[in-house]
């Protein structure tokens, strides 16, 4: 795999979600306010998902492109909040379910810590903050990006890896 520096992770990122439709959120449970969405084209997975809290669509596929995101995040509407990472897992669980169906119209990476803004064509606007810095954070991580070929975490800090996908 060739080197990949921040500004061409930031680009494959935008390239690989922008236009494409969420068609599932997996919220809640033991990952508590961590959340995963599934956009594109769904693509079946070499080893079926065993765990029956995610649909059985969800079990044998993952999208085109995924985002899983472990730190602090809020979605907004036009005019107002509409959820965080600090509300109810049931609230949480609601309003993210708006994502299905949408499709990821802009999407900004800001350099310095990664936070990452996403926009929806429905002007639902989802918002990252990259709140695991320092050297001993309480998880090693703030968001992943998984493409066709490759994974790309962010975080703890201004951090960043590539890693080829099996």
């Amino acid at each position: 795999m060739t080197e990949s520096t921040p500004d061409s992770l930031i680009g494959e990122i935008v390239d690989a979600f922008r236009g494409k439709e969420c068609w599932y959120v997996s919220s809640g449970g033991a990952v508590g306010p961590a959340f995963a969405l599934a956009f594109g084209k769904k693509i079946r997975r070499r080893t079926k998902l065993e765990n029956k809290a995610h649909s059985k669509d969800y079990q044998q596929y993952e999208g085109e492109a995924n985002l899983y995101i472990w730190c602090t995040w809020r979605l907004d509407s036009v005019d107002r909040p509409l959820t965080g990472s600090d509300d109810s897992e049931k609230r949480i669980g609601r309003e993210l379910a708006r994502l299905v169906g949408k499709k990821m119209v802009d999407v900004r990476i800001d350099r310095t810590g990664w936070d990452l803004h996403i926009r929806f064509d429905d002007e639902l606007t989802l918002h990252v903050f990259c709140d695991h810095v320092g050297d001993d954070p309480s998880f090693d991580g703030n968001w992943e990006a998984w493409l066709k070929e490759k994974a790309i975490f962010f975080g703890p800090g201004s951090r960043y890896a590539v890693q080829a996908k099996d």
